[in-house]
């Protein structure tokens, strides 16, 4: 919308504004300099993990960490453990395994390069955000409706899932897309 636009009719945003907020920012940049650190291979799919175990902790809310892990420790071979934190290495390893360290690096550098004018958006806007995210604060989502004016739109959701509420509260994101985009 901002750099082509003429190929499009509407832009619809889910999770995202013009430029990253500067606490995201700095948990990515946490999480790259993890994965910067081993030389190993083994040693950088371990750190990969790490960053997403961290990651993890910035897309869901606290409150579904409340709901989901409320067991005490229990006990295994290296000692006490906590359901959460079996929750996030699970996570982290299944990420580390299917995502190359290069690959997030660049993917995560990239979110916090990017830029746009919003005030160069002219199409018909939708914005949808989840209230309770915390990589994509409301108050910028707020501010980006109100750069770019008028054509948008802005439908704010309640989410137990936070910043991965576009992932999963699929009929919610569903009921305000598809009247938007005509279908």
């Amino acid at each position: 919308a901002n750099a082509y636009p003429d190929r499009l009719k509407k832009l619809a945003i889910i999770s995202a504004t013009e430029k990253p907020d500067p606490m995201s920012t700095a948990w990515r940049s946490i999480q790259r300099k993890f994965v910067c650190l081993p030389q190993a291979d083994k040693e950088r799919e371990e750190a990969l993990s790490l960053a997403r175990q961290l990651a993890m902790t910035t897309y869901r809310t606290r409150d579904e960490f409340k709901k989901r892990f409320t067991g005490p420790a229990y006990y295994g071979d290296k000692g006490p453990r906590f359901e959460v934190e079996d929750y996030l290495g699970s996570r982290g390893s299944t990420w580390s395994k299917t995502v190359s360290a290069e690959r997030f690096l660049a993917l995560s550098l990239s979110i916090d390069l990017h830029r746009i004018n919003p005030k160069n958006i002219n199409h018909p806007t939708l914005i949808i955000s989840s209230i309770e995210d915390q990589l994509i604060p409301i108050d910028d989502i707020k501010r980006l409706k109100n750069l770019i004016g008028d054509n948008a739109t802005l439908c704010p959701i309640h989410s137990i899932y936070g910043h991965d509420a576009f992932l999963i509260e699929v009929s919610q994101i569903s009921n305000l897309l598809n009247p938007f985009i005509g279908e």
